[in-house]
């Protein structure tokens, strides 16, 4: 746990070495002053590059869906419909909240 949460360094070079230094100091006083818990909770997570591909892959297909929509609305001469296509947020997610607010 140490070495996780005190020891990790930011990337950069020379002109980061400053920062780091300060960094690693304040992260061993806290560990000197017994801030085990809250240390753990302020380690910079790794995000899983899988993951990202994957909401990246989904955004992209989504993206395509509207598009094709889009073109579709455009053959059949409904502009505007084309345009609300391209430039809507999507469905709301369907969520508890969501129906609430709908039912309200």
């Amino acid at each position: 746990m140490f070495g996780k949460v005190c020891s990790p360094q930011l990337p950069g070079g020379k002109s980061k070495r400053n920062r780091n230094y300060n960094l690693i100091m304040k992260r061993l006083e806290r560990w000197a002053a017994g801030e085990r818990l809250s240390l753990w909770e302020d380690m910079p997570r790794r995000v899983d590059k899988e993951e990202l591909a994957q909401d990246r892959m989904a955004d992209a297909r989504a993206k395509a869906k509207r598009y094709e929509a889009a073109i579709a609305f455009a053959q059949v001469g409904l502009p505007a419909e084309a345009v609300n296509r391209l430039v809507s947020l999507g469905m709301a997610p369907d969520t508890p909240a969501v129906e609430a607010t709908m039912r309200s």
